[in-house]
């Protein structure tokens, strides 16, 4: 088969490493930068054939193929955003999505589900023009409790997203799973959003302010500080800060 993976990140080398082990060889693996340089030597070791395409050169790379030329866009913690244009030269597109499509698409998943209160979970999707628009071939739920931070969610994310992918790929290539479209519109979130999320800027009258001073009004010794309940477990809170 003539296959494409666009890999990056912990979660592009774990699955490139595990689909070659599983005999899944690449036509070829694409990474959008040079610091990629674990999938880069993997790839050299291997003696796979790789290319470093910028965002703005994957259009022209592909330019020279024709429509449904390879079987297979694996996309796998691409942060890439692929256009029509170059989906229309597979046949079949997959991508790892790190929450339970149609909840929390598009960027910074972990951040929006805690923000949110939304399902968490994990999704192999088909790619479409619209980002993570497009049908479903599996989805799995994925359980976790507060207090979590956005770290420790992701990670809990990753691992989950590839024991689906690992669990699931084989019924997929073999056509023993079909793709189902989801109905609910769900939510969508960039990396504008969530910049703009993390900033708050302090007033006097907001309720952001009042837990502020609140949390360092009642930050002393152990046995005088502040304190919060999740469900029926208590929790002493510190507030941290640190100058940019």
């Amino acid at each position: 088969m003539k296959n494409i993976f666009f890999c990056g990140k912990d979660v592009g080398l774990k699955s490139l490493m595990w689909l070659y082990e599983q005999k899944y060889y690449p036509y070829l693996v694409i990474v959008n930068s040079k610091s990629e340089i674990e999938i880069i030597n993997f790839c050299k070791k291997k003696k796979i054939k790789y290319k470093i395409l910028f965002k703005n050169k994957i259009d022209q790379y592909f330019s020279k193929f024709k429509k449904n030329e390879f079987d297979w866009l694996l996309s796998l913690w691409n942060p890439s955003v692929i256009s029509s244009f170059v989906l229309k030269k597979f046949k079949n597109t997959l991508n790892l999505h790190p929450s339970y499509i149609p909840y929390c698409k598009g960027a910074d998943t972990a951040a929006w589900i805690i923000r949110t209160g939304s399902i968490a979970g994990v999704t192999l999707n088909e790619m479409s023009q619209r980002v993570d628009e497009g049908r479903i071939w599996v989805r799995k739920k994925v359980k976790f409790q507060l207090p979590i931070t956005g770290l420790s969610l992701q990670r809990i994310l990753k691992q989950k997203l590839l024991e689906l992918f690992f669990n699931n790929w084989k019924k997929i290539i073999n056509k023993q799973l079909k793709l189902k479209k989801i109905s609910i519109k769900g939510t969508k979130f960039t990396r504008k959003k969530t910049n703009i999320d993390k900033d708050l800027v302090f007033s006097k009258k907001s309720e952001f302010s009042k837990a502020i001073t609140w949390l360092l009004a009642h930050d002393f010794e152990k046995i005088s500080k502040a304190s919060i309940k999740f469900g029926k477990k208590k929790y002493l809170v510190s507030l941290k800060l640190e100058k940019k």
